[in-house]
């Protein structure tokens, strides 16, 4: 299904320019109609044996422009883009892996393998060609509402179920947190985490990321404050139990070489410090770290909400709810996918910052905080690094009494701290 305006450019591309068969999509995936008309002339040509490029279809066109909703000038721009746009590929790909969605065998993920080693200058996806000869009429409609349909999913549905009852979808659940896995009955979902500047956030998604990777899960943790060296010697403190100043800082350690080795091992997990993300690059990192990790189960943390790309820095609150709405959608077509969304609190320190609509998003809000109030704080002079974590909403299970952890942040972890503490 062709979802954003720069998928319906980057297809039409491909079709003109590296000879991408038009049966890949439909007439009907199209949204703007200069992009549908453009299509017909595109089939039309084939049709007629015809080579497509821009001369064949200025011919086409010529003396008939009124009839069109495109120009040859729109035509052109086109292969400008593919050629000026680094993203175009990530478009097309994104289309791609959409009509993937329908069946995840392993004969569909090799023929998409060997599909990806032709050259562009050929006609790249013959693979395809193949494969769409086996494929149902149905299953070609990619995007059509038959395809949706509760008949059409029948089986799908029939697997999930299945799965279900081994307890496949049950939610991951996280070693060092066994109160928190029982209270929301496995991390899963989309789950929003919301805390103060400072109070560890950060430690404590990267520490669930860690651990749900170490199960053999892919990972992906998008940052775009803390920078992703400063992340990776965060999980090798944790995760390898090494003291950040007085063993990894120290020029007299010798475990150095030693971890080097061991971080080279870790394949399914990955820390992306993009800010130009958008959507469809998370589609694509998300496909990449299935084969990658070879599990379909990923999970993806984004830190924050607040520091995501935006085109107009004054509209944050709407820019913050399209992206909710991105990563409602995103779930939604993939039973496979967590999403951990970390969010600033506002200054009353309740509700997340420019909240919008990321309460209605989230299947479960968690506010971390602190344990001591700012006024004990500055009373005592220092912090006790006791952190307690409120449920603060869960659809589909009770909430109840925080949970406290003891932070460690010269190990980088949290510990969770026993119920009458």
């Amino acid at each position: 299904m062709i979802t954003t305006l720069g998928d319906e450019k980057a297809i039409l591309g491909y079709m003109i320019y590296r000879h991408l068969d038009s049966q890949l999509t439909t007439e009907q995936s199209f949204f703007y109609e200069k992009h549908r008309d453009l299509y017909r002339v595109i089939v039309k040509l084939r049709k007629g044996g015809k080579v497509v490029d821009c001369v064949s279809i200025e011919e086409e066109i010529r003396d008939r422009e009124n009839e069109f909703a495109f120009t040859i000038t729109n035509v052109l721009d086109l292969d400008r883009g593919l050629l000026q746009d680094k993203y175009a590929e990530v478009h097309f790909n994104s289309h791609v892996r959409s009509l993937l969605i329908k069946n995840r065998k392993q004969k569909i993920l090799e023929t998409f393998q060997e599909a990806t080693k032709h050259e562009k200058t050929e006609d790249p996806w013959p693979a395809f060609k193949r494969l769409y000869e086996e494929w149902s009429p149905l299953e070609l409609e990619a995007g059509t509402v038959e395809t949706f349909s509760m008949a059409a999913n029948a089986k799908d549905l029939k697997e999930f179920i299945e799965k279900k009852r081994l307890g496949e979808f049950w939610g991951y659940r996280i070693k060092s947190f066994p109160r928190l896995t029982a209270a929301l009955m496995g991390l899963r979902e989309i789950v929003v985490l919301a805390a103060k500047p400072k109070i560890g956030k950060t430690t404590f998604a990267l520490q669930i990321g860690s651990e749900i990777a170490e199960q053999g899960a892919g990972v992906i943790h998008y940052d775009f404050e803390n920078g992703r060296y400063n992340l990776m010697m965060r999980d090798c403190c944790r995760r390898f139990g090494i003291d950040y100043r007085q063993e990894l800082l120290a020029d007299s350690w010798s475990g150095f070489d030693s971890l080097i080795e061991k971080v080279r091992q870790i394949k399914n997990l990955a820390i992306i410090t993009d800010r130009n993300l958008t959507i469809d690059k998370i589609r694509s990192h998300i496909f990449s770290m299935r084969e990658t990790a070879g599990n379909e189960n990923v999970l993806i943390t984004i830190d924050s909400l607040q520091k995501l790309p935006m085109e107009n820095l004054r509209e944050r609150r709407a820019a913050i709810d399209l992206w909710l709405r991105n990563f409602e959608e995103l779930k939604a077509e993939d039973p496979y996918l967590t999403i951990l969304l970390i969010s600033e609190l506002s200054r009353e320190g309740q509700k997340p910052k420019e909240s919008g609509d990321i309460e209605y998003t989230g299947h479960f809000l968690l506010r971390l905080e602190n344990n001591q109030t700012e006024k004990e704080i500055r009373k005592l002079g220092f912090d006790d690094n006791i952190r307690k974590l409120w449920i603060e909403y869960a659809r589909d299970v009770a909430t109840s009494n925080p949970i406290k952890y003891q932070a460690d942040f010269s190990h980088w972890k949290f510990s969770e701290l026993e119920e009458n503490r």
